[in-house]
């Protein structure tokens, strides 16, 4: 197993901390600018661990394996809520909500330049 960067708590916390203070700034003012510059930056360190972590893995793994089978996953359908509709509501939302999360985490499906 290939274990790659993970979010953790405190950066979920601290990445809701961000969005927050953007959700109560006004509108195109130079506050709300520098707030979502804020949250890119963080959000661009993230993206970039992670991407780091592919090019690290994937380029060993090129150099040491003769033949490489990658599978096909359906993601979007992996990652679909499981709130149901309003007749038939859905069971265990905030488990199925943490999956998704964690599947998403690692990124799978996605390619070098996502």
């Amino acid at each position: 197993m290939i274990q790659l960067p993970r979010v953790t708590a405190a950066e979920r916390e601290h990445l809701a901390v961000l969005q927050r203070r953007i959700s109560t700034k006004e509108r195109n003012s130079a506050n709300c600018r520098k707030a979502v510059a804020r949250l890119t930056v963080f959000t661009r360190k993230l993206r970039n661990r992670r991407l780091d972590a592919l090019h690290k893995i994937t380029t060993d793994l090129a150099k040491s394996h003769r033949l490489i089978v990658i599978e096909d996953l359906h993601v979007s359908n992996m990652t679909e809520s499981a709130r149901g509709t309003v007749e038939n509501p859905g069971s265990q939302v905030a488990q199925k909500a943490g999956l998704n999360r964690s599947i998403l985490d690692l990124s799978p499906g996605c390619s070098v330049d996502c």
